[in-house]
């Protein structure tokens, strides 16, 4: 009877361990479920929020390019700009030596005309008119001048200092 008593002991036992085991093991599968849907919940968020920053990243981009774009125009612009320039030196340097030549005879004439003069009023006006053409040919010769210098090659350690960046 004891071996009768024991056997129901075992077979308790085991319907109590199954029981409980059944019970435990509810408890994990609806915890595991609960952490599918939440991490497929986060997996979506995570996704939303890649995208959207792919947006981001795009427009930022496109608004770059586009930047980049119009300083590269704007540097095409100048470059073709100063190439003309250089291309029109010669013959502004010709122009401007033209000019202060012409300035300085009409001058030289009006010296002549000065020793003629009758009344001081004329005189007054020659040397204004004198003088104004003098500052004339004396503009037009410096900017020659400088023409004329911006053919000479310069150093590049003493260009170095100019190189800036412009907004």
């Amino acid at each position: 009877m004891q071996n009768l008593i024991y056997l129901i002991l075992i077979v308790l036992s085991a319907g109590a361990g199954w029981f409980a085991g059944s019970w435990s093991g509810r408890d994990a599968k609806e915890a595991l479920e609960v952490a599918k849907k939440s991490g497929q919940a986060a997996e979506t968020q995570r996704a939303a929020m890649q995208s959207e920053l792919d947006n981001k990243l795009k427009a930022i981009k496109a608004d770059h390019d586009a930047e980049i774009a119009k300083y590269d125009a704007r540097f095409d612009a100048a470059t073709t700009n100063w190439k003309r320039t250089l291309a029109e030196r010669d013959n502004k340097i010709q122009t401007l030596n033209t000019s202060a030549k012409s300035f300085r005879q009409r001058a030289d004439e009006l010296t002549r005309q000065l020793g003629s003069a009758r009344t001081p009023e004329e005189v007054a006006r020659l040397k204004s008119e004198i003088a104004a053409l003098q500052g004339k040919a004396q503009a037009a010769e410096v900017e020659s001048l400088g023409n004329v210098c911006s053919k000479t090659p310069v150093p590049a350690d003493l260009l170095a200092g100019l190189r800036v960046e412009a907004l």
